[in-house]
């Protein structure tokens, strides 16, 4: 199982939208979007595997999420609860560009907060 680590939140439009994981385990970057549960107190998120140099695109406003999950080989749904590591379930190669539910997916540091601690790790 993976153990993912919160390096920072990359859109919050009152909540965190997407966010910017790594992997403790494997040190891997997991891009994720959050989702809406049909099951109470249960987290739903879309987790994309990505390079750097995908999310120091997404921070440039070269691409944006959509064009991102293309790019990307390795697609799960994560479902978890409040403190606990949860399941993930691969999506395989099925069109996830359906759980990207805003209109404009492009970055927008308006709403990023840890804009810099990001780009602080992206260049370590």
């Amino acid at each position: 199982m993976m153990q993912l680590k919160l390096l920072g939140v990359l859109q919050d439009y009152d909540s965190p939208y997407a966010s910017l994981y790594r992997d403790d385990n494997s040190q891997k970057l997991y891009l994720a979007v959050e989702q809406d549960s049909d099951k109470p107190k249960e987290f739903c998120t879309l987790l994309l595997h990505v390079s750097k140099i995908l999310v120091e695109y997404y921070l440039q406003n070269k691409i944006g999420l959509r064009e991102i999950y293309k790019d990307v080989k390795n697609k799960y749904l994560w479902f978890r609860k409040k403190g606990q590591n949860g399941t993930l379930v691969d999506v395989g190669n099925e069109d996830v560009s359906k759980y990207i539910d805003i209109d404009d997916d492009m970055f927008d540091s308006d709403f990023c907060n840890h804009e810099a601690s990001i780009k602080y790790y992206l260049n370590k």
